[in-house]
C-alpha cells in the first residue's frame, strides 16, 4: 500500500543558504517526498510555483518581500492544492501572532527538529487534503 504523501514535491523558501539545505537534507531520505527543491527569494518562490510543488516550506521574513504581504496567500491563489507552512525565527508569540493574520496551512519555529516540522507538514497536508477545495469558475 502506497503511503498517503508518497511522492510529494517539496519546495523549501528561506534567504539562509544553510537553513534551505538543513531543511532540504532533513527531507532527501524521507519516502514521502520525491523531490525537493531551493530557493531564496520571494520572486524565486513564485516562480517556482511552476513545478507545481505540493509543499512549500515559506520563510515568514524575506529581505524581497514586505512584512504586510501574504506571500503565502499569493501561494495558495495561484496553487489552491498546495500546502503552506510558514516557518520564522520570531518568538513563539510573535509567531502565533503572525498564524492569526497569514493564510498558511501550518506554522513552525525554525528552532525545530528534524521529526517535529515533518510532523507539522504531513499534518498539514492531512488537513489541506481533506478540506474541501474551491471550484473554479462556479458559483454554487
Amino acid at each position: 500500500m502506497q503511503r498517503p504523501g508518497a511522492g510529494l514535491r517539496l519546495l523549501v523558501c528561506d534567504d539562509s543558504a544553510g537553513f534551505r539545505s538543513l531543511i532540504a537534507a532533513w527531507f532527501a531520505d524521507d519516502p514521502d517526498f520525491a523531490a525537493t527543491e531551493t530557493v531564496a527569494s520571494a520572486a524565486q518562490v513564485l516562480e517556482a510555483l511552476a513545478g507545481a510543488p505540493d509543499v512549500v516550506i515559506l520563510d515568514r521574513l524575506l529581505p524581497d518581500a514586505d512584512l504586510d504581504r501574504d506571500l503565502a496567500g499569493e501561494i495558495k491563489d495561484a496553487l489552491p492544492s498546495c500546502t503552506v507552512v510558514l516557518i520564522s525565527g520570531m518568538s513563539a508569540a510573535s509567531l502565533a501572532e503572525q498564524a492569526s493574520a497569514s493564510t498558511a496551512d501550518a506554522f513552525a519555529s525554525k528552532a525545530t527538529t528534524a521529526a517535529e516540522l515533518k510532523r507539522i507538514v504531513m499534518g498539514a497536508i492531512g488537513s489541506t487534503r481533506s478540506a474541501p477545495q474551491p471550484r473554479s469558475g462556479t458559483d454554487g
